[in-house]
């Protein structure tokens, strides 16, 4: 069993990964978080396999930033990134850490409102 913290600031969202995962005997979500900045210290309690992050969260807090802090606390585990395009923070991310991104899974969809959106699964390098 996987162990799995999710940082998603879309209510939304952040459900339906939770729900989707938990249709699966081999993960159990310990924790769902809206704002990164409270990351470390989940992590620190619930010592979780693998972290699915949102690049930009509540309170305009940077999934990439709190990343760096779990790498250097939390070698072991491997963490893996939300992307959603179109959305402002993308194009905020430096190109470098950009150029660090390796797209796992990638899919297409279209919104309520009829906008069209790409959302990506991406892990750092």
């Amino acid at each position: 069993m996987y162990n799995i913290v999710i940082v998603e600031d879309h209510k939304l969202l952040r459900d339906m990964i939770k729900d989707s995962l938990e249709n699966e005997e081999v993960f159990n979500v310990v924790a769902t978080l809206s704002d990164a900045k409270d990351v470390f210290e989940v992590c620190k309690e619930y010592k979780p396999d693998l972290v699915l992050m949102d690049i930009c969260t509540e309170n305009n807090s940077n999934g990439v930033t709190y990343s760096k802090v779990l790498k250097e606390n939390f070698p072991e585990r491997e963490d893996f990134y939300i992307l959603e395009s179109p959305g402002n923070c993308i194009r905020e991310i430096p190109d470098e850490t950009r150029a660090a991104f390796q797209v796992c899974y990638q899919t297409e969809g279209e919104t309520a409102r009829g906008e069209g959106y790409t959302l990506y699964l991406v892990r750092m390098e």
